[in-house]
């Protein structure tokens, strides 16, 4: 009878244990749903910029068919990873059928040392805050046409597949512009 009491105890325990445990890994669950859930995912991010309208003159490509701009910040380790890819882009600038815009929300002087370090050669560095732009993560690149509409948008660290989206819409932008 006494081992019958003392099984009996111990498949309580274990009961209420696992009956916390249960509860505990279902709050946390959901709570953590919440929270990403009220996060854009990246596809999302792209299409809300794609077909927007910059007003800042600043950004219109003047001359050339169109801007290509980085919004990037010199604290972002996704801005890093992707130097190679925009030392790559900055090359191919020099055909002047775009400009490179590089917008940071750090001040001027500090955007302009990263870019320099790097090897990436912009037209035009710009400090300001990145909702201005209406981007809400760095790094970002925006393909803005003559009148100001967004007509390219990627937004995080590119893998190749992504970064040859980006170059085959650099291209066709520039064959469309000669």
């Amino acid at each position: 009878m006494r081992d019958f009491k003392a099984l009996e105890r111990a498949s309580n325990v274990a009961v209420i244990v696992a009956a916390v445990v249960l509860i505990f890994a279902v709050f946390f669950r959901r709570g953590s749903e919440g929270r990403n859930a009220d996060r854009p995912t990246r596809g999302q991010l792209e299409s809300k910029l794609r077909g927007e309208v910059v007003s800042n003159p600043e950004f219109l490509p003047g001359s050339n068919p169109f801007s290509c701009v980085l919004a990037l910040s010199t604290h972002c380790p996704f801005c890093e990873q992707n130097v190679a890819f925009y030392q790559k882009i900055s090359t191919r600038r020099p055909s002047n059928n775009f400009q490179l815009v590089g917008a940071f929300p750090q001040p001027q002087s500090e955007a302009v040392e990263y870019l320099r370090k790097r090897g990436i050669a912009a037209d035009r560095v710009i400090s300001l805050s990145l909702g201005d732009l209406r981007v809400e993560a760095t790094p970002t690149i925006l393909l803005i046409g003559q009148q100001g509409q967004t007509i390219g948008a990627w937004v995080g660290a590119l893998d190749q597949a992504r970064q040859n989206e980006v170059l085959e819409m650099l291209s066709k932008l520039e064959t469309h512009s000669q």
